[in-house]
């Protein structure tokens, strides 16, 4: 007696034995949430559920009881769902008897997990899952990652940035202090130097300023391999002809600056700012990045801000300018308008300084006083610009027969001091009397006129020999020098105790 299948077609008259039993594997198989497909060994189609063609989107047509395997198969690679080499791949599959899964779209759009199991009886059970679901939950999830994943480069990318902004400003901050902390512009372009070569290491530059006759910028200071030039002409940059920063090969003409020699080393990369302070242009920043080491720890190529160079620029500018300001009013401060000697004012402090200096060391300081002899009646004959012309010529002539280590100050009118450190009482005297000799024998024009020989009569006083106090040691030079006006005048007088 032949026995019967297991599973039978849906909607198949029932078995003639286990009615019952059948009849509940069928409902079982029927309502189960999955796609079932039940080969035979010979590989026939005995059960097909509907579940099956929900989640495939196939016609009942194209898989029905008692169909083949092979003809199943040829329909779908007629449709394109399967290729040929598709095809032969589960046919081994299901050769070997081993249980595989594996995923596809369905032709209804769906996510589906295909799983064949082989039977122990032969044939094989094919289930189907939809996982679409799933699937776009996984998608929706790879995509919140991938999502999480740029807003994390990005905020990472924010902080490098950021991180990168406060070194700057801390760079900057630092540079600014030292630039305002100089006392004079020796300093601060040693300063600038310095500091360029710490914020971009393995730069190269110059600073430029322009000299006081406004015709040429001068070389002041100089860092990295790049020899500094005594002077240019305005024309030769073009950043200030044009007024803004100019980027070497950063535009649509590539024209070099005649001041940077392209010869002498590899210049490929350089920048040249104009310093403007006060809106007024007082020199060049020329910073040349063709050697620089972009892993060198302190450099900031790694993501280079013009903005923080420009800064920079601004900041050497406003010390440059405050610098030339102070000096300025310092010498306004310090030196006579009319005659360019140094006034009261500052002899004074030097004195002092100079006193301390000698009680330190044991050496002696000189000071004299003189004025021009009948200097009123000069004036009240040949009128205050020829008193002022011979003025100036004293003043032209002790400024060139002193030294640098002494000191020629305009106290008043016509009376000026004289400032000796480290010399002798006899030294000091015959500097004095060839002076006064050199005085005595210039000649003076004023509007092509002649003017008179004029004359000084002169007093000294010694530290210590006559005094330890600067009032009293000015006292004394200045009685000694009235002395030589009642003993003739066009003398030498030393003071007396």
């Amino acid at each position: 007696m032949q026995a019967k299948p297991l599973v039978s077609v849906v909607g198949s008259a029932a078995p003639q034995s286990g009615e019952q039993l059948f009849d509940a594997y069928h409902e079982v198989l029927s309502g189960m949430e999955q796609g079932i497909i039940f080969w035979s060994e010979d590989r026939v189609c005995h059960f097909v559920n509907k579940r099956f063609f929900e989640i495939t989107g196939a016609s009942e047509l194209e898989l029905f009881p008692g169909q083949s395997w092979e003809d199943y198969m040829e329909n779908l690679r007629k449709q394109g769902r399967y290729s040929k080499e598709d095809v032969d791949s589960l046919r081994e599959l299901m050769k070997s008897k081993e249980k595989f899964t594996h995923e596809r779209e369905s032709n209804s759009g769906l996510y589906i997990t295909l799983t064949i199991r082989p039977l122990v009886s032969g044939g094989h059970v094919v289930s189907l899952t939809d996982i679409t679901q799933l699937k776009r939950h996984e998608e929706s999830l790879a995509a919140a990652l991938k999502r999480a994943e740029g807003a994390e480069k990005e905020a990472q990318k924010a902080l490098a940035v950021r991180q990168l902004r406060q070194a700057e400003t801390d760079k900057l901050s630092e540079f600014g202090d030292w630039l305002h902390s100089c006392k004079s512009l020796a300093e601060l372009y040693e300063v600038v130097s310095q500091a360029m070569q710490s914020i971009y290491q393995g730069s190269a530059g110059q600073l430029y300023i322009y000299s006081n006759s406004r015709d040429v910028l001068d070389g002041v200071c100089t860092w990295g391999d790049c020899e500094l030039q005594p002077s240019i002409q305005a024309q030769d940059c073009w950043s200030l002809r044009r007024g803004r920063l100019f980027q070497f090969g950063d535009s649509m003409i590539k024209l070099n600056c005649n001041h940077v020699d392209q010869t002498e080393r590899n210049v490929s990369s350089y920048y040249c700012l104009p310093l403007i302070a006060h809106g007024d242009t007082i020199g060049l920043l020329h910073l040349d990045l063709s050697n620089i080491d972009s892993n060198a720890s302190g450099a900031f190529t790694g993501d280079l801000n013009l903005a923080f160079i420009k800064k920079c620029a601004e900041q050497v500018s406003l010390a440059v300018a405050n610098a030339q300001l102070r000096d300025e009013l310092h010498e306004q401060s310090t030196l006579d308008p009319l005659t360019g000697l140094f006034n009261r004012r500052y002899f004074m402090e030097r004195f002092r300084s100079e006193i301390s200096r000698a009680e330190k060391s044991g050496t002696q300081v000189g000071v004299a006083m003189f004025d021009a002899d009948n200097f009123k009646h000069f004036n009240d004959s040949h009128g205050h610009d020829a008193g002022d012309a011979v003025l100036m010529h004293i003043s032209n002539l002790a400024h060139r027969f002193f030294v640098s280590d002494e000191l020629v100050a305009r106290i008043g009118g016509e009376e000026f001091a004289i400032l000796s450190p480290d010399s002798t009482v006899d030294g000091f005297a015959e500097r004095l009397e060839s002076f006064k000799q050199l005085i005595s024998q210039m000649n003076i024009r004023h509007f092509n006129n002649t003017l008179p020989n004029v004359s000084v009569s002169i007093g000294f006083a010694m530290y210590p020999n006559h005094s330890h106090k600067v009032s009293e040691l000015i006292k004394l030079a200045d009685q000694a020098m009235y002395k030589s006006k009642e003993s003739g005048k066009n003398q030498v007088q030393q003071a007396t105790l």
